[in-house]
């Protein structure tokens, strides 16, 4: 997965340069399109990669501004205008960059939060294949999982949007928004999987559909499946709570991409099972008060109700009326 040729060296006017790097770009984020839709199945259906990290051979996609410049003139001022200049960075080496600790974050220009989603999920994928080897091995490798709370830790400052949470109804639809929400939401499902590891995965489970990874985990985080270690439940309840912020604002279905709404599902059934292991305020943060396991239950089919016009949605909502049983 090579970059497209580059004419710009021998383009002199304006224009030219524009088109040059709409071309380039165009061909950049769509490399980086086929490696996310290849990360999502194997997070999840636990398919193998048939792609891997290093073959991309791209630099991290441009800041939203330039891509968003409706002329040549425009491309050329947000450019000029930019605080952040210096080198782009090749996606590989900006993993490596985040994983090392004494790397000089700094030097690493602005990047577009499409780009952010790509490194967040190399480190989901990561944290999968440490809870597969220590699943095999019966050990748990700390280092390794510590480097990569690091690495998440220091992404964070990459994608986060103004405020800690997701933002109104009214920013939500607009386009300019959609990729750092997605950023966000990658980056939180992977703290949540860096220390709740999936059943399917470490079970050696290959699913054949969407349909049956919600049925799975509606099963494996349903009331009876267990109580969420203290500790745990601790760390993941702020990400558990981005996800039900998210789920509790009103939005335009179309605006969200279908996996934020498979990995809302996924929060939303951690806190059911926080619920129903008397964790103090599992979903508080949404005005469910604790105990309350009909209100909660009530409040995720509302919230699920408003997206029904997609199949995800009403397969969601289907998994919902049998946890309720």
């Amino acid at each position: 997965m090579a970059p497209a040729s580059n004419a710009s060296a021998t383009t002199e006017d304006l224009e030219s340069l524009w088109r040059e790097f709409i071309k380039a770009e165009s061909h950049k984020r769509t490399a980086f399109a086929v490696h996310q839709i290849d990360a999502l199945w194997y997070q999840f259906l636990s398919i193998p990669r048939s792609i891997s990290h290093l073959e991309i051979k791209h630099e991290l996609p441009s800041p939203e501004d330039y891509w968003t410049a409706s002329s040549s003139v425009e491309w050329a001022h947000r450019q000029l205008i930019a605080r952040n200049s210096g080198p782009s960075v090749q996606y590989t080496e900006a993993v490596r960059r985040f994983l090392s600790p004494d790397a000089d974050l700094s030097s690493i220009p602005r990047f577009d939060p499409y780009g952010a989603i790509n490194i967040a999920q190399f480190l989901v994928s990561s944290a999968r294949e440490i809870s597969g080897w220590s699943a095999m091995t019966g050990m748990l490798s700390m280092d390794r999982f510590s480097a990569l709370r690091s690495s998440l830790v220091a992404l964070s400052h990459f994608i986060r949007l103004e405020q800690q949470q997701p933002a109104s109804a009214a920013k939500a639809t607009t386009h300019p928004a959609a990729a750092p929400r997605v950023a966000e939401a990658t980056w939180e499902t992977a703290m949540i999987e860096l220390h709740m590891w999936s059943p399917s995965h470490t079970g050696g489970i290959v699913e054949a559909s969407i349909d049956a990874v919600l049925h799975q985990l509606t099963t494996y985080l349903g009331a009876s499946s267990g109580i969420i270690e203290s500790n745990t439940a601790k760390a993941i309840q702020p990400h558990v709570n981005w996800f039900l912020r998210y789920l509790d604002m009103k939005i335009t279905p179309d605006s969200e991409t279908p996996w934020i709404v498979f990995y809302a599902y996924k929060a939303f059934l951690i806190a059911w099972q926080l619920m129903h292991g008397k964790v103090a305020g599992a979903m508080q943060v949404v005005g469910v008060r604790d105990g309350d396991v009909e209100g909660a239950l009530g409040w995720a089919k509302k919230v699920f109700e408003r997206r029904r016009r997609w199949q995800l949605e009403r397969l969601i909502l289907a998994c919902l009326d049998e946890l309720g049983k």
